[in-house]
Parts: structure tokens; C-alpha cells; sequence
């Protein structure tokens, strides 16, 4: 069965470079590398200009090569996607030894996530990027991770607005 209505055919809180990704893994027999790619380029070809990216890069990191080559992972998604980025998610990651292999959200300056390059990117793509903390469970984290924000913007030349 072949679903017309969007809302029933494609996932809602999936980004939809990754649903047409997988379709192409799964019924193109395509490696997810060259389907990633592919969706990219279907993406450019759509050549709307409302079709635009929300960067949140951790919710990408969802293995240890990722997680363990968090900087070049990071280099690599805003160079595909720069032009089309128009908010920014930031937060940070650490693997815990809780599972065998557990990737957990934790406030900006917890983790390892390369904080001060993604920025740094982002800064490079546009500086009045808005960027959002997010995922904090109380106020007192937003507010750490703010000042975190605050002082690593500063020892790196990035005037955080």
C-alpha cells in the first residue's frame, strides 16, 4: 500500500533527509553513505527555498564512530548542509558505562561533543544563526549551560548575541 496523505506516510519527528535515506537503504540496496548523498542531492533538486535545515547534530550521533569522531562528523554535516541551516540546537554528549553502548544528552560542557568548533562553524555560516539549549530537565542546567556558553564563546572570539 502506497499512503497519499503525508501525515500517514512519512514520520513526523524523523528528519526527512533520513526517511528518504532509509527508503533508499532499504529498497534501493544502496550503502547509507551513497543513500545519504543521494538524498542530499534530491533535497538541492527540490530547490525550494522554504526547505531548510534545523542543525541538531547530537541527535546524529547515534554510533561510536560518530561519537569518537564527533569533530570531523560535526565539519562534515554543516558542510553538506550550511547553506541551508537556519537554527541551531546545542547541547552536549558523553557515552556512559551504563549500557554497553548508552549516548546520553547532558548540558553544554559535560560531555565531549567539540562545543566550541560546531560554534565556531556556525559562526563561519552565519553569525546571527540563532542557536537553542535545549533538553535540560531544570532551569538551573539552562542557566549553566548558558554561562559554559558564555565563557568558551569568549575564549574563542565568538561574540554570543
Amino acid at each position: 500500500m502506497i499512503f497519499q496523505d503525508p501525515l500517514t506516510a512519512l514520520d513526523p519527528i524523523m528528519p526527512i533527509g533520513k526517511q528518504i535515506a532509509e527508503t533508499m537503504v532499504i529498497n534501493g540496496k544502496m550503502s547509507p553513505a551513497d543513500a545519504k548523498n543521494r538524498a542530499l542531492q534530491l533535497m538541492e533538486e527540490v530547490d525550494r527555498e522554504n526547505f531548510l535545515v534545523h542543525m541538531d547534530p547530537i541527535n546524529w550521533v547515534t554510533d561510536p564512530k560518530k561519537y569518537f569522531n564527533a569533530e570531523a562528523f560535526v565539519e562534515h554535516c554543516m558542510k553538506l548542509l550550511g547553506g541551508k541551516i537556519r537554527s541551531c540546537h546545542v547541547k552536549d554528549i558523553l557515552l556512559t558505562p551504563e549500557l554497553t553502548l548508552h549516548l546520553k544528552e547532558m548540558r553544554c560542557g559535560e560531555g565531549t561533543f567539540p562545543i566550541g568548533r560546531y560554534l565556531s562553524l556556525i559562526e563561519e555560516i552565519d553569525p546571527d544563526m540563532p542557536v537553542f539549549v535545549e533538553h535540560m530537565s531544570q532551569h538551573q542546567e539552562y542557566l549553566d549551560s548558558i554561562q559554559y556558553l558564555r565563557k568558551l564563546t569568549e575564549s574563542i572570539g565568538i561574540n554570543l548575541r
